[in-house]
């Protein structure tokens, strides 16, 4: 397997066992394909790769964004989606050590093993919920530090 490959594995199978998820996959499916039966779904999604090497002979850096997609589905008009999505994140961002569940005894950071240099979340963490009928999802924005 290449290495590449073992990354965003490793980075998949953090989010997968984070929380009960019927469905789950790394091909991002759009959240009017799924039946009421499969919620709540999470996706991983590569974003973009960047790369940069400094003067000299020092190996280049990789900036990798990739984004985890989180959707829930819900039969009750008057409950809010964010009581569904915000457990789901919160799980998420946990199985990373990331912002609000921070572990009391910093390890330094997300390496998924070793595999990479950080883990860290790229922005803000976008929600749409009322706007799809009975469904609604999270995007949590990933950044990947690869040396």
């Amino acid at each position: 397997m290449s290495p590449r490959e073992q990354i965003y594995q490793a980075l998949f199978a953090r989010g997968l066992v984070a929380a009960g998820f019927v469905t789950s996959g790394r091909r991002l499916k759009h959240i009017e394909e799924l039946d009421a039966a499969s919620f709540p779904a999470f996706y991983q999604y590569q974003v973009e790769e960047q790369w940069s090497q400094t003067a000299g002979n020092l190996p280049p850096v990789g900036s990798w964004r990739v984004e985890w997609w989180v959707y829930v589905q819900s039969g009750d008009d008057t409950a809010p989606h964010s009581s569904q999505l915000n457990p789901l994140v919160d799980a998420l961002c946990a199985s990373l050590g990331l912002p609000p569940a921070f572990s009391a005894a910093p390890t330094g950071g997300q390496t998924l093993g070793g595999l990479v240099t950080s883990v860290q979340l790229d922005g803000p963490i976008q929600y749409a919920e009322g706007v799809l009928g009975d469904r609604a999802f999270a995007k949590i924005p990933l950044l990947l530090k690869v040396a």
